[in-house]
């Protein structure tokens, strides 16, 4: 992890406001389109759920299978909302990072992993909802991109590659980042392997592709190389 646990705070605390921002006045019932199948309603249930996992993970030290029922009119479904982000953070604020706890990224097992998470976890789905009700998504904070790079490549894809999610073809990309003083960014799946081609763009657009919520073919993206083979490799499941 690049930031501290309070930097990753910051930046949950941040990302839930602007996710609440959209409950106040956004359609409910508006799709979602990175989430196929799920409306705001659907999507506000996921992450309050989520925040309130979470929670449970680092003060009892293990994943629950608590249902997490959340109202479905909206004053009260923001008030959830906002209850269930307060709660983590001030859990998380009280909590020291280096605590054992349990998670599902690779030893060691430790609270910090939930600081990272849910500040990315949180970000995501708050310009996932502001797509679905505004059309626009406001600009994460470029630290914050740059760490979600690397929690992608880091974290994401050696779980994907060990619960045999995806297939590992040979070659290796290169994701530069036209924008932000870090990378070049390698993804390969198969490990050690031959770059097959580039993916350059502004390191935002660079994590949105990772996770599926921009095309290779999206505007300010420019592919170099195998473009077959390039989009072969950015079409795996990355992530959950």
């Amino acid at each position: 992890m690049t930031l501290t646990g309070d930097r990753y705070l910051e930046h949950l605390e941040r990302e839930a406001a602007r996710f609440s921002a959209v409950l106040a006045d956004g359609d409910l019932r508006a799709p979602v389109p990175a989430c196929p199948g799920w409306d705001v309603l659907d999507l506000t249930g996921h992450l309050g759920g989520i925040h309130r996992w979470a929670r449970d993970a680092v003060v009892l030290g293990r994943p629950t299978d608590e249902e997490r029922p959340h109202p479905r009119e909206r004053e009260a479904l923001r008030d959830w909302f906002e209850e269930g982000a307060a709660e983590l953070v001030a859990t998380l604020r009280a909590t020291d990072p280096g605590a054992p706890c349990w998670h599902f990224g690779a030893k060691p097992r430790t609270a910090d992993f939930w600081f990272r998470r849910q500040a990315h976890e949180t970000a995501v789905h708050a310009q996932d909802a502001e797509e679905a009700a505004r059309g626009v998504r406001t600009p994460l904070h470029p630290e914050l991109v740059v760490d979600g790079i690397e929690e992608i490549l880091g974290m994401f894809l050696p779980r994907q590659i060990r619960l045999g999610r995806l297939d590992l073809p040979p070659g290796a990309v290169e994701l530069r980042a036209t924008d932000a003083d870090a990378g070049p960014f390698r993804l390969a799946p198969a490990g050690d392997g031959e770059v097959v081609g580039a993916v350059v763009a502004p390191a935002e657009t660079l994590l949105l592709l990772l996770w599926r919520r921009l095309p290779v073919d999206a505007a300010g993206v420019r592919v170099e190389g195998d473009a077959d083979a390039v989009r072969a490799l950015l079409a795996l499941p990355l992530t959950p």
